[in-house]
């Protein structure tokens, strides 16, 4: 569902909300490599929050690029997205973007005009976005991988009403569904993928989604 650009003193635009754990500095060619296309697309509007065993060097680039940083001791999954997502609030976007910061700069990199339309189009949806890995981007993932996230996402798309994909790592949340997320998600681990659906699903939100190319496997980059 879209809707007209808002028009309050909430700026239409869009917050990167990522989570970073990099202890191995893994992360800093390709940050080096990439970040400035993000820069590009986002401006001033990233969140990164970043684990306390970051390898030093990669918190120092985040910062010489000028994206706004935070160091929270979750030490779990859950509260390193929750953490992430508080972060991108203060940003004060109407639209947030969650994202792996690895699959953040991948998706700069490899479908750079295909992540900066989605971002200038995001803020004319309503409420939860789930993006859709294209049948091509899906299949670049190990088989293995590919056999559970069918499975997992069957059941999401089964209460979502529609084919959703919430093991992308990527959705988008307008302001107050957000919100509603850091009040209201509890899990600690990989459950949290699907707890955004189900906050948005008792809130009556309205979901939509977005097939992307963008978010084919990453993980060969590092």
């Amino acid at each position: 569902m879209q809707k007209s650009a808002k028009l309050n003193n909430i700026m239409n635009d869009v917050a990167l909300a990522t989570p970073l754990h990099d202890p191995k500095g893994v992360i800093l060619p390709i940050l080096k490599q990439d970040g400035q296309k993000l820069k590009e697309i986002y401006g001033s509007n990233i969140a990164v929050n970043v684990t306390p065993q970051t390898n030093r060097e990669t918190i120092s680039l985040l910062e010489e690029f000028g994206f706004k940083i935070q160091m929270s001791e979750g030490g779990n999954i859950g509260d390193d997205y929750r953490n992430a997502i508080s972060l991108a609030l203060s940003l004060n976007t109407s639209f947030i973007h969650l994202l792996d910061f690895d699959r953040a700069l991948h998706w700069a990199d490899r479908f750079f005009d295909e992540l900066n339309n989605i971002e200038a189009q995001m803020v004319n949806y309503v409420s939860y976005v789930s993006f859709v890995r294209s049948k091509k981007a899906f299949e670049t993932h190990p088989i293995t991988q590919r056999s559970t996230e069918t499975a997992v996402n069957a059941i999401a798309s089964e209460v979502a009403g529609m084919g959703v994909d919430i093991m992308s790592g990527s959705l988008g949340m307008e302001r107050d569904l957000a919100q509603l997320v850091i009040k209201e998600s509890k899990r600690d681990d990989f459950g949290f993928y699907a707890e955004p659906l189900m906050i948005a699903k008792k809130h009556n939100c309205p979901i939509n989604t977005i097939e992307v190319e963008g978010l084919e496997w990453e993980t060969p980059d590092q």
